[in-house]
């Protein structure tokens, strides 16, 4: 313990030794300076000074401006045109304001976010404090406050009429914020992540419930379709709408009457050719408007068949083409002639090998066991 005391002690007297130091050292360092100062001629004194408090000064400017910049300057390689002489200013603390050119303003105030403009419509969703109100992007000029009015949701304006959320329900206003369907729905976020959730298409909406469920109504906010599908998609191809309830693909005509029951693995317009694509039972086919069959036999996808042959070496395998493909539909597989074009098996099978001419391997959907099928589709024992 003495042993401890005495290394301490000599620490801080070392510690003062050196504090000591630097005070003499300082001291005699600032009478050097003083002497070298005063020795200076007048002028020169005179002109350290006035440079001194020039920067000094432009120190003392610089960092409020820089302070100001930071939060509202703007990042200008960031500006995009909306519309006519409006523009969009993006500001540095990752906000944005509507800036006309033609009287060099700006129309509105600080905003966290504006949307798209629907296609003939001049108004789009702003958000401001998390509320959401309308613009017109032709003059930049908020039409629909967002505080005012305590939206906590809204959707772009289509055929007249807009979706807005309050108090947690979902109801319709016009370009006026005069209601024109009330404040009955519920909101919920299945419907808004798809592309038509909450717009009006050939006079119809889908919506929800509270359980998620979707159906579609009219502009007087009646239920035309009961809320019982999964999904409702937008209007296709003749006013086609697409439906899907408990995984199973169905199809809506332009009268909302079932066109195809949702008992598909998928049902989808054909972009090309009109009609529509259905997938069932490891089947994919093409129908045109009237439910007459134009294409028997598709497939997403193919691949020729190899089989092992003669053994080039003790160690390598050689392989040889055979007349047959494993094609592909909704993840699955089957079997088809390449030659005739025409499938030896549906598409049921999670994977298909090729282990002789005649034989296949195939590994049914979950299922772990593997089978043989030979080339007339038939299974057989191995």
């Amino acid at each position: 313990m003495k042993r401890l005391t005495q290394i301490f002690q000599a620490l801080i007297g070392a510690t003062i030794l050196i504090c000591t130091a630097l005070i003499a050292a300082g001291r005699s360092a600032l009478r050097a300076i003083k002497n070298r100062w005063n020795n200076r001629p007048r002028w020169m004194r005179r002109a350290i000074k006035v440079a001194l408090i020039i920067i000094i000064a432009w120190y003392v400017i610089k960092i409020p401006v820089c302070i100001y910049d930071h939060f509202h300057g703007r990042f200008t390689w960031c500006d995009r045109h909306l519309a006519g002489d409006i523009f969009i200013h993006t500001i540095k603390d990752h906000s944005i304001r509507l800036y006309d050119e033609r009287t060099d303003e700006y129309t509105t105030p600080k905003l966290d976010w504006i949307s798209d403009a629907a296609k003939g419509d001049s108004l789009i969703v702003y958000s401001r404090r998390c509320k959401r109100g309308f613009i017109n992007i032709n003059t930049g000029k908020i039409i629909i406050n967002a505080q005012e009015n305590n939206y906590q949701k809204a959707w772009i304006f289509s055929e007249g009429v807009a979706a807005v959320m309050k108090d947690n329900k979902v109801g319709f206003i016009n370009e006026k914020n005069e209601i024109v369907i009330p404040f009955t729905f519920d909101y919920s976020y299945t419907l808004e992540k798809n592309d038509n959730g909450y717009l009006f298409y050939n006079g119809y909406c889908a919506m929800t419930t509270a359980s998620g469920k979707i159906g579609l109504i009219d502009k007087k906010g009646e239920w035309v379709i009961e809320p019982i599908y999964d999904q409702i998609w937008a209007p296709q191809d003749q006013g086609y709408r697409i439906v899907i309830k408990d995984g199973k693909y169905g199809v809506l005509n332009q009268q909302l009457q079932l066109a195809y029951e949702p008992i598909y693995e998928y049902a989808g317009n054909h972009s090309k050719d009109g009609g529509f694509i259905l997938m069932k039972d490891g089947r994919m086919w093409q129908e045109d408007y009237e439910g007459n069959v134009v294409q028997p036999f598709m497939y997403e996808w193919s691949e020729i068949l190899r089989y092992p042959a003669e053994a080039e070496g003790a160690y390598d395998t050689r392989y040889e083409l055979s007349e047959y493909s494993k094609y592909q539909i909704s993840q699955k597989y089957g079997i088809l002639n390449r030659h005739t074009g025409k499938p030896l098996t549906p598409a049921i099978y999670d994977n298909i090998e090729m282990i002789s001419p005649t034989l296949f391997e195939v590994r049914p959907a979950n299922n772990y066991g593997l089978y043989l099928i030979d080339t007339n589709g038939n299974a057989v024992e191995r």
